[in-house]
């Protein structure tokens, strides 16, 4: 009877999982003219503006410079849209939240969902570019799903305790944008962490998205396994952020209802 109980619970938790999901993709390109076809516009314009400044003005001597720009392009939108979505997820549901009984976690975790389902889209433009200059899968890619996950792990931990805390604090909503510019020059997105000098570059290696992001670009574009060490250190971030992400909500989660 319990175990039935607890299965009818999941369904419920799924269901409106997937219906807020739903509802973010619906309303999100609303009234576009090209819909979903911008989760693959928008990475692919980036990497064009991108890549005419820094192959000509800078010219970072990097092979197949545009999909190595656009990799890096791709998993950022995923970790900075996943965080800005999510750090108001629960304070835009506060009247849901007061009138009904609900996992208050779901909404930062349907944030994160739904911006993983546009990366997903993007991946498709990525792919179609990267085939397009030469750059053809091999056996060693069926590594990179782990790694992703291993990603997204530590960005939901991140976006849930942003979440939570937001609610208590609102200023954090406020002070994110800058904080995620400052974030994305301090993350070898557009550049190699190579060309830097040996001093700035260990201070860029503090950055977890440095070696997330250095991790995918070791498997897809030099076909490697990631050494151990960041291998170990891409999971030790992962649980980390899920415990720092999980501590933060049951702290907060019963003050949601006075603060919404």
């Amino acid at each position: 009877m319990i175990d039935k109980q607890r299965l009818k619970l999941a369904r419920i938790r799924f269901d409106l999982l997937f219906l807020l999901i739903s509802k973010d993709l619906r309303l999100r390109y609303r009234g576009s003219l090209f819909g979903y076809l911008w989760s693959m516009l928008n990475p692919l314009l980036q990497m064009m503006v991108l890549t005419a400044v820094f192959s000509f003005l800078v010219r970072f001597k990097i092979e197949n410079y545009p999909i190595f720009l656009l990799c890096g392009i791709v998993l950022w939108n995923l970790f900075s849209q996943s965080l800005t979505q999510g750090a108001n997820a629960i304070i835009a549901n506060g009247g849901l939240i007061k009138k009904v009984k609900v996992p208050v976690a779901i909404f930062p975790t349907a944030s994160v969902a739904s911006v993983t389902v546009h990366f997903v889209l993007s991946l498709i433009a990525f792919f179609a570019i990267s085939f397009f200059m030469g750059h053809w899968p091999r056996l060693i890619w069926f590594l990179i799903p782990i790694y992703l996950f291993v990603f997204i792990g530590f960005i939901w931990g991140i976006t849930l305790a942003i979440s939570s805390l937001n609610v208590l604090f609102k200023d954090i909503g406020h002070v994110l944008d800058p904080i995620l510019q400052l974030c994305f020059y301090g993350t070898p997105i557009i550049y190699p962490i190579s060309v830097l000098p040996e001093s700035i570059a260990n201070i860029v290696a503090l950055n977890p998205l440095t070696h997330f992001v250095g991790s995918i670009r070791t498997l897809y574009f030099d076909y490697q396994v990631p050494n151990a060490t960041t291998t170990i250190y891409c999971f030790g971030l992962m649980t980390l952020s899920l415990l720092f992400g999980s501590f933060t909500y049951y702290k907060t989660r019963d003050k949601f209802v006075f603060r919404l």
